[in-house]
C-alpha cells in the first residue's frame, strides 16, 4: 500500500515506498501482451496501476457501450482485502477476451513464463466484486454517471 492513491485518499497519508519492479518479469509480460493483442477475440486491455486492480476493473466498464462484470479478486496469505483491491504493484495487466480465446491466452502466458489467472466474466448491468469477505456491486450506469460527471462537478465548485 506504500505510496498508493488509496493510502493518500482514504487515510490522508502520503508515505511509503513503491514495491520493487521486476524488470525481467515486465519484459516477459510486455512480450506476452504483444502476442495477446494479435489474437482474435480480445475486447479490452488495461494496466493495473494507480488505484489498483479494483480501479482498473471499474475503468473497464466506463466506455460507451460497456457492460458490467463479475470478478473475484484473490488476496494473498495474510493480505488484507484493501491491499488486494487497491495495491498498486507493477507487472499486472487485465485482459478481457471472448470465451473462445481464454485457452489461447493461458497457453501464451505459460509459454512466456507469466502468471495468468481468470478473474471472472464480463456482461450484465452491474460490476460485482468479491475479495475475501468483501462483496460489493454497483450499477454500471451509475458508475459511468459518477465517473464522467466528476470533473464538471469539481469545476463547478471552484
Amino acid at each position: 500500500m506504500g505510496a498508493s492513491l488509496y493510502l493518500q485518499e482514504i487515510h490522508g497519508v502520503l508515505a511509503g515506498k513503491l514495491g520493487k519492479v521486476d524488470l525481467d518479469g515486465e519484459k516477459k509480460l510486455h512480450g506476452l501482451m504483444r502476442g495477446v493483442l494479435k489474437l482474435a477475440g480480445v475486447r479490452a486491455v488495461h494496466d493495473v496501476g494507480e488505484g489498483g486492480i479494483l480501479w482498473a476493473v471499474a475503468e473497464m466498464v466506463m466506455g460507451e457501450g460497456s457492460t458490467g462484470a463479475e470478478v473475484t479478486i484473490p488476496s494473498g496469505q495474510g493480505e488484507r482485502e484493501e491491499e488486494a483491491l487497491f495495491g498498486e504493484g507493477a507487472g499486472r495487466i487485465l485482459v478481457e477476451v471472448e470465451e473462445g480465446s481464454v485457452g489461447e491466452v493461458e497457453r501464451l502466458a505459460g509459454e512466456a513464463g507469466v502468471g495468468c489467472r481468470r478473474l471472472g466474466v464480463s456482461g450484465g448491468t452491474e460490476l460485482k466484486i468479491v475479495c475475501g469477505a468483501v462483496k460489493e456491486k454497483w450499477g454500471v450506469g451509475e458508475l459511468q454517471k459518477l465517473f464522467h460527471g466528476s470533473l464538471p462537478k469539481a469545476l463547478e465548485s471552484e
